[in-house]
């Protein structure tokens, strides 16, 4: 048996987990029997397919189209299963912390979650996740950059969680404002080639949030190469505003929006790129 290879799919494993922390907050409990999976998010907030390849969501008013050639996972059950797996490997097998990650998960929706390449089990497949998050129990979260923002608070107890790249900013995307940040995770020192002799790599994730009432709809791209530019700029590619009737969604660039949000936060329009990482 190689050990090597079997360490540094561990060490990949700690740090996609470490990755899907970023979009969890942790105002719970510790429960032996969590409740239902998605019981605290309601059925009006959780969207829904308008095409085999689309999700929509009327309550956020936004769209998000999958190319075919992404293999997609639909659905709460598969992709929280994948989410507790990495977390386990993050608790490093503390029961306390995977009972409160299972605690809260009656709080989140995963409507789907779509990879980059074939082997859905692969935990260095680089993906898109969409996560809708009751955040009621917080009153001070009003914009997804006080989403984004408490996400930090929660990681910096704790050094080996991810870097966050500035704070976050408010964008607008094919008509979609919502506020964004990006983050990254050195393993062994990172930067090289995923599995090569070096050993080092990192994961890079982008988050885009919208907060509406109490509730928060998150997609996180996360990728582990500089040159993955598909994962990079799917969202800018593919998130769309819906349109209601007898409205249409200007292709043109937008102006710029109006800041209202919060005062450590800038306000940025992109086009096609993300925030540089």
């Amino acid at each position: 048996m190689n050990m090597k290879y079997f360490r540094q799919r561990f060490l990949t494993m700690k740090g996609l987990a470490l990755s899907l922390l970023f979009s969890t907050s942790l105002f719970v409990s510790c429960s032996k029997t969590p409740p239902p999976v998605g019981s605290g998010v309601e059925q009006i907030v959780r969207g829904e397919w308008g095409s085999e390849r689309t999700y929509t969501n009327d309550f956020f008013g936004v769209s998000l189209g999958i190319p075919s050639e992404w293999p997609l996972l639909k659905g709460d059950e598969e992709n929280l299963a994948f989410m507790l797996k990495s977390i386990r490997v993050a608790a490093g097998g503390d029961r306390s912390t995977e009972n409160a990650f299972r605690e809260q998960f009656k709080n989140i929706h995963v409507p789907m979650r779509a990879l980059e390449l074939p082997d859905r089990n692969d935990t260095k497949n680089p993906n898109v996740l969409v996560m809708i998050e009751n955040i009621e129990t917080d009153p001070s979260i009003k914009t997804g950059g006080d989403f984004l923002k408490k996400m930090e608070k929660f990681m910096n107890s704790n050094p080996e969680f991810p870097k966050f790249d500035g704070p976050p900013t408010l964008i607008s995307i094919n008509g979609v404002d919502c506020w964004t940040r990006s983050s990254t995770y050195n393993v062994n020192g990172g930067d090289g080639i995923l599995f090569s002799g070096a050993g080092g790599y990192t994961v890079r994730q982008q988050g885009y949030s919208i907060v509406k009432g109490h509730f928060a709809l998150t997609i996180l791209s996360t990728w582990f190469s500089s040159s993955d530019n598909l994962c990079s700029d799917f969202v800018y590619k593919h998130l769309a505003k819906l349109e209601k009737p007898g409205e249409h969604v200007s292709t043109d660039r937008p102006a710029a929006a109006s800041e209202t949000q919060a005062e450590s936060s800038e306000i940025h329009q992109h086009e096609s790129k993300p925030v540089s990482q």
